[in-house]
């Protein structure tokens, strides 16, 4: 195999082509299989409403006004 891209043959850049696809198909199969849900449950209807707004702080010291 040659290492460069500029001097390397026809089957370099085949083999390159090659698994640039091969990694392609295997990201859109896994992206397809994780989107895929299970719309048959009980729970395939339910919404999760959203609550009053909160306000969180990390700050121990008193507020100054």
């Amino acid at each position: 195999m040659n290492h460069s891209l500029f001097t390397c043959d026809r089957s370099t850049h085949i083999r390159i082509v090659a698994v640039a696809l091969v990694a392609c198909i295997v990201l859109v199969v896994a992206s397809i299989h994780a989107f895929i849900r299970d719309t048959s449950g009980p729970n395939a209807t339910a919404a999760i409403k959203p609550a009053k707004p909160t306000v969180h702080s990390t700050r121990d010291a008193p507020a100054i006004r």
